[in-house]
């Protein structure tokens, strides 16, 4: 199981490599030190990434994408679009036509099942109704 730090929602790093990685280690059952050394990579250095403080190098990604049976493709955009919102805030979003309330909901919704996302879809519906007490 990772661990996570507890952070104040200011300094939250919620980056959708970040989330995937977290959940990619969880459903394998590794921590940070074992995936460390499936990699040949530091402890630390895996820690960064974990926790959204640092970025893989395309080699150390590409070994990623395999030992977690990811998706290399998707873990490059999803680095990609990661490293422009750290450089450029929310301006990526903006110029795509998102507001920060869409990204937030996307990065989540990327990850649910489509049950999850049709729940989700029908409590968003009902609360847009009024019949959830979203009023």
């Amino acid at each position: 199981m990772v661990k996570t730090t507890v952070r104040p929602e200011s300094q939250k790093l919620d980056g959708k490599f970040a989330t995937a990685l977290r959940d990619a280690l969880e459903a394998k059952g590794w921590s940070i030190l074992h995936f460390a050394q499936e990699l040949d990579a530091t402890y630390e250095h895996i820690r960064k990434m974990v926790h959204g403080l640092a970025f893989p190098s395309k080699h150390v990604l590409k070994l990623m994408a395999q030992k977690l049976d990811l998706d290399l493709a998707a873990l490059t955009r999803m680095v990609t679009e990661d490293k422009l919102i750290r450089k450029f805030g929310s301006i990526p979003y903006e110029i795509a036509g998102k507001s920060k309330r869409v990204a937030r909901a996307e990065r989540v919704i990327e990850s649910l099942t489509d049950d999850q996302f049709n729940m989700l879809m029908n409590i968003a519906e009902g609360m847009k109704r009024g019949t959830l007490g979203g009023r």
